[in-house]
């Protein structure tokens, strides 16, 4: 399940840890936790990382969505949609240009470069 806009695949979207925690149980790398989301983990309400609201995202713009993520993936790059209630696409990417687009903040949340963001 290979799914990429340009140079990013949607399991760079995701925190194996945080993931790993809420499905109670270990994986050996994100594809193989990338494929358990997708198969029972967003049908369990698991979040994919702490900047992504599953269940919350699926209600405000997936609702057909085969994989919240990947409509993620697809969809950010082009409209500013917010992963979760409380990240505010635009608000951020007024602060912080140089992400691009929201899938670029999203990847700059998770590694911790977003000024005033706590994790």
């Amino acid at each position: 399940m290979r799914v990429r806009s340009g140079d990013i695949a949607v399991t760079d979207l995701l925190d194996v840890g945080h993931y790993a925690a809420q499905a109670g149980r270990s994986f050996p790398n994100a594809a193989a936790a990338y494929a358990h989301f997708v198969a029972e983990g967003q049908a369990r309400g698991l979040d994919p990382s702490p900047y992504f609201d599953a269940a919350w995202y699926r209600w405000q713009n997936a609702t057909g969505a085969r994989c919240v993520l990947a409509h993620f993936l697809e969809h950010a790059v082009r409209r500013p949609l917010d992963p979760a209630p409380f990240v505010d696409t635009v608000g951020l990417l007024r602060r912080t240009p140089e992400a691009r687009d929201a899938v670029g903040l999203y990847l700059m949340l998770l590694a911790g470069a977003v000024p005033d963001m706590p994790p």
